[in-house]
């Protein structure tokens, strides 16, 4: 007889104070928007790897090395591509975020930093992808 224990403990058919203070172990997992974060990251990482490899290998030397990773005038970025990039992300999650109130009611506060904090990363992987296409027509 489990005492109406959700855990399964055993006690007996009695709960002596030992099997109440009992807890199960917190196992560290990562969060699904820590998933999509590090998902994005990875993506924009590898996009800009390959790019950087494309220029050198066209016999460009302007590429990403070790050297220069920590220069921020050396990554790709066009201003006005990314703010229709970001534009068009904004306006995913919002039908996103309508579609979540519609289907469950609410929208929790993890939700929304997650957003908030993923949304800009697609963007600028967005945007690399623009930049890419136009940049091999």
């Amino acid at each position: 007889m489990q005492n109406g224990d959700e855990m399964g403990i055993d006690c007996g058919g009695s709960c002596p104070n030992e099997c109440d203070t009992m807890s199960p172990a917190a196992i560290p997992t990562m969060s699904e928007w820590g998933l999509i974060l590090l998902t994005l990251l990875t993506l924009t990482f590898v996009t800009l790897s390959v790019t950087s490899a494309q220029t050198r290998f066209s016999g460009f030397n302007g590429g990403i090395t070790l050297d220069n990773l920590t220069q921020w005038n050396n990554y790709p970025f066009h201003k006005a591509t990314f703010t229709k990039a970001l534009l068009a992300v904004g306006g995913l999650a919002l039908l996103a975020a309508t579609g979540t109130l519609m289907v469950y009611g609410a929208i929790t506060m993890t939700d929304f930093v997650g957003t908030m904090i993923a949304g800009p990363v697609l963007a600028y992987l967005i945007h690399l992808l623009i930049l890419v296409n136009q940049s091999e027509k």
